[in-house]
């Protein structure tokens, strides 16, 4: 027989095995509907892809974003922007590399760790061009890059341009337009 305090742990424990049981059945009830739609969203951008192929030419106009400005929220919207297959985007930046700036001032006592603050600026599925915007009209952005000043035109503008202060050498500057000649500048 059991004492009066056995039999309630005896019956607490049996009311969580049953609510456990019960979270786990919903659990995987959840895993199982959420296998189901990224395969049903895997499926919907093969019919997207394959309906895009199956269009005339002139239907398929990509329109243009052009962004200018290539930091957080520049490359947010090049991220986004770029998967989408009626869109080409240009980013535009007078660098080549993204840098972590709140982090950069570890480099005062660290230079080397200005390796671990900057990476590339992506160009697989968009356009980078290397410039500063020197104007903007409703033809186009004004770019001067290394072949001198160019009108680039649009369909959308983006800027994203940021912060600018005269504070060498927390942020990049025009001259910089390289990790390897930003990394110079640590080095002074």
């Amino acid at each position: 027989p059991l004492h009066h305090g056995e039999w309630r742990s005896s019956k607490c424990s049996a009311r969580t095995l049953v609510v456990e049981c019960a979270i786990a059945v919903v659990w995987f009830k959840l895993e199982v509907l959420n296998a189901l739609l990224h395969l049903f969203e895997g499926m919907r951008g093969l019919l997207a892809t394959c309906a895009d192929v199956l269009q005339p030419g002139e239907a398929r106009r990509q329109s243009h974003v052009v962004i200018v400005g290539a930091s957080f929220g520049g490359l947010t919207a090049q991220r986004e922007l770029s998967r989408q297959r009626d869109l080409k985007v240009t980013l535009i930046d007078f660098k080549r590399y993204f840098e972590y700036t709140p982090g950069i001032l570890r480099c005062f006592v660290t230079p080397s760790y200005l390796s671990q603050l900057t990476c590339p600026l992506p160009s697989s599925r968009n356009e980078l061009l290397i410039g500063s915007m020197c104007g903007v009209t409703e033809e186009g952005v004004q770019v001067r890059d290394a072949h001198g000043v160019r009108l680039l035109s649009y369909d959308y503008l983006l800027l994203a341009v940021g912060s600018r202060y005269d504070a060498d050498p927390i942020k990049p500057t025009d001259w910089e337009p390289t990790i390897e000649e930003r990394a110079n500048s640590w080095r002074k």
